[in-house]
């Protein structure tokens, strides 16, 4: 019993290790301005590749001309671990990495109620975004779809 738990703990960190091992520079597809719009509201997010292990970001919430919500965001490595930070105006959230996949990136936070979960999945059209609640509150899951501006 003992070997099976020693192999078990041996391949869970080896996906943990294939995990972290991705790159900021891995995420090029989601360089550049990328715009929503839903009615007269307009959210806009923009990203910088800085180097190999961080991506700049900001992001806006807009409607009539009147900037409603903005955070500064970034995925970068911290203790070897990819994370993506959004800072607000009134706090600093941040989501370890959960998934990496060539087309797809999702970070998860358990501490965090809304949202839980933040998915990026590069498209045919453009971007989405799938922003989760924890799975005991009753938020409602907000898929957002963005083109790029050229």
């Amino acid at each position: 019993m003992n070997g099976v738990i020693s192999i078990l703990t041996i391949v869970l960190l080896v996906i943990q290790f294939s995990v972290n091992a991705q790159e900021a520079k891995d995420l090029g597809w989601l360089t550049g301005v990328w715009v929503s719009t839903q009615d007269d509201v307009t959210f806009t997010e923009e990203w910088t590749l800085i180097n190999d292990s961080t991506l700049s970001g900001h992001s806006t919430l807009e409607s009539n001309g009147v900037v409603h919500f903005s955070e500064t965001l970034s995925i970068e490595m911290q203790i070897g671990i990819m994370v993506y930070v959004a800072i607000l105006p009134d706090k600093t959230a941040i989501f370890p990495l959960e998934q990496f996949e060539p087309q797809s990136i999702s970070f998860l936070d358990p501490s965090n109620d809304f949202p839980y979960r933040i998915t990026y999945t590069r498209t045919d059209a453009g971007l989405e975004i799938i922003l989760e609640g924890s799975p005991s509150s009753e938020a409602p899951i907000e898929t957002l779809h963005f083109i790029k501006k050229p």
